[in-house]
């Protein structure tokens, strides 16, 4: 069986398509560390143009790459309090 027929029987999409939502995926785990650009992640993502992913992001996910970032980003500047 070819791989696109196998893809499309399991997850009821194109095999590009496939593949494009699951790099999309890929970089919302990389969103979320506020060190690395949104150049650096689409590029870490496989899309070498940031206005095309910013594209594909918010057509497939529904939101922007940068709103998807400020609710749900980890800050690395860590506030400690004395109280225990």
């Amino acid at each position: 069986m070819q791989l696109h027929t196998k893809t499309k029987a399991v997850s009821h999409k194109l095999t590009s398509n496939y593949i494009r939502l699951n790099r999309l995926n890929t970089s919302k785990l990389m969103l979320v560390d506020l060190d690395k650009s949104f150049g650096k992640v689409s590029w870490e993502a496989n899309f070498k143009d940031v206005d095309y992913y910013s594209i594909n992001f918010q057509m497939e996910l529904g939101m922007s790459s940068s709103g998807y970032r400020n609710g749900n980003s980890i800050s690395t500047n860590w506030f400690f309090s004395s109280e225990i």
